[in-house]
């Protein structure tokens, strides 16, 4: 099957996929996505979802793969494939092939609950037929792989996630609505949105902008199979966000939110020691004036 692959570019990354030893994390929740490619001319392109807004979602408003949780005594396999079915009518048996699967990663949440985040790797057989759920996506498209190769592709920019109502009206009163990221403006094809099939990109009311988890799976890929040298910048909080998230939480545990200690420890640590900075700052400046 590899061998019948006239893309140099998909062969390169289905054999990096076959001789792969991936890391497998057992145990506790699970969640399973799907990194699909298709095969485009000389081209490789990867299939994203625009996940649709929710302040219960902790990747609400996200670009990234479809999937979701594991139930019960299901597969990874089965988990991914029914969760695929579900957020875009794909059926991963029939119209794509297994490729492999690239190492697990443990994510942890902000009630203290670790899970792990599966991610399976899949060819597209066809042109897929797409039933979009709008209570999950947004939006779907594709983009080629060999954009994340170009010099400037990675820039930083706004975020502003959907936020549950404590959150909402506290960032309303301060003004901290947005997150800063950095991550890369996809360059999408062939996107559809639920109920209207082919859609305009530039119609969207939100961009594809690519960060975080998903990045990190995309690295991965990239990098294992040699089409990237090294990893990209990885996304990352600037200084702005630590203060974002410090305060936030910070003000829902003071208003009897369920947020751990060890969270508020883990979102403010940045913020406490900046603090701690300026009052031992302020505290020597004290005595130094009253000497004057």
């Amino acid at each position: 099957f590899f061998s019948g692959f006239m893309n140099a570019l998909l062969r390169q990354l289905a054999t990096a996929l076959r001789t792969a030893s991936p890391k497998r994390i057992t145990g506790g929740r699970r969640a399973v996505v799907a990194m699909i490619f298709r095969e485009r001319g000389q081209e490789v392109d990867i299939f994203y979802i625009l996940r649709a807004m929710n302040p219960r979602d902790r990747w609400s408003g996200h670009v990234g793969l479809p999937g979701g949780g594991q139930q019960g005594n299901e597969t990874d396999e089965e988990t991914v494939t029914r969760e695929v079915r579900e957020e875009v009518g794909v059926c991963l048996q029939t119209d794509a092939k297994y490729l492999g699967r690239i190492d697990d990663r443990r994510v942890d949440h902000r009630t203290g609950k670790a899970f792990v985040v599966c991610c399976l790797v899949y060819l597209a057989m066809h042109d897929f037929s797409y039933k979009l759920d709008p209570k999950e996506v947004d939006a779907c498209a594709w983009a080629p792989i060999t954009y994340f190769t170009q010099e400037g592709a990675v820039q930083r920019f706004p975020f502003s996630p959907a936020l549950p109502p404590v959150k909402s009206k506290i960032g309303e009163i301060t003004g901290l609505t947005n997150i800063n990221v950095t991550g890369v403006a996809l360059p999408i094809l062939d996107c559809q949105t639920p109920g209207q099939g082919p859609t305009n990109p530039e119609s969207l009311t939100r961009p594809f902008m690519l960060w975080g988890l998903t990045w990190g799976m995309v690295n991965d890929i990239m990098t294992m199979s040699g089409v990237l040298p090294n990893r990209l910048d990885r996304p990352r909080f600037r200084y702005e966000n630590i203060v974002y998230n410090a305060f936030l939480i910070g003000t829902e545990k003071a208003l009897g939110a369920n947020v751990p200690l060890i969270v508020l420890w883990k979102y403010q640590m940045g913020f406490m020691i900046t603090t701690c900075i300026l009052l031992a700052g302020v505290m020597l400046l004290v005595p130094f004036r009253s000497r004057l």
